[in-house]
């Protein structure tokens, strides 16, 4: 095998290694987390779709996903960085709930957990939830 071939192919490798991981990586190298990490709960028994849209002061959409929840369960694969002020949360492309969130507690926080949930009697409730808050 030629310099080059073997170059080549050990660069090809690499890449393959860390691809999918440069947004999860600081300035530094350093492993970097999300501002907002979004727990979604379903504790209802039959299966719901929930939109839900995080906003800033002015309206302006930071993250948006759709959770298709079976009865009784929980999501937690989505996060984003930003600073939201309202949630909202279109529950089966019918009934929008409109939450504005209080980070007060969260200010010192450089993390914090918003919970999305669905109950068992159709109700949303959404809360913001910080480290030692």
């Amino acid at each position: 095998m030629n310099r080059r071939t073997l170059l080549a192919t050990l660069g090809l490798g690499a890449s393959g290694l860390t691809a999918g991981c440069a947004s999860s990586l600081g300035p530094d190298g350093s492993e970097t987390q999300d501002d907002v990490g979004i727990t979604a709960r379903n504790y209802g028994d039959d299966a719901v779709t929930l939109d839900v849209f995080f906003t800033d002061d002015d309206r302006d959409t930071l993250f948006s996903t759709r959770y298709e929840l079976a009865g009784d369960t929980t999501n937690e694969a989505h996060g984003f960085d930003g600073d939201p002020a309202y949630v909202y949360v279109v529950v089966e492309e019918s009934r929008t709930e409109i939450t504005a969130l209080d980070g007060s507690d969260c200010t010192d926080a450089d993390a914090v957990d918003a919970w999305v949930v669905y109950g068992e009697d159709g109700t949303v409730s959404v809360d913001l939830l910080c480290p030692g808050g």
